[in-house]
């Protein structure tokens, strides 16, 4: 493996850490920043959007949980 490969991983490994933790805690302004402004979140049917904001927060804040 390339320490080019090697920086990719790590900077993998941050982001799905950055990922977790913005959900955990519910900083989604924080969760949706990490995203492309292409991005498409869908979930489990009930919550389906594009782009980063201001529908990817509002389909956040729409999910399920405590």
């Amino acid at each position: 493996m390339t320490l080019e490969e090697l920086g990719i991983r790590e900077a993998i490994k941050d982001l799905k850490a950055r990922y977790c933790y913005h959900i955990d805690i519910k900083e989604w302004d924080a969760y949706a920043d990490l995203f492309t402004e292409d991005a498409i979140l869908d979930v489990d049917q009930s919550v389906s959007t594009r782009g980063r904001a201001p529908d990817l927060r509002a389909a956040l804040v729409a999910l399920p949980g405590d």
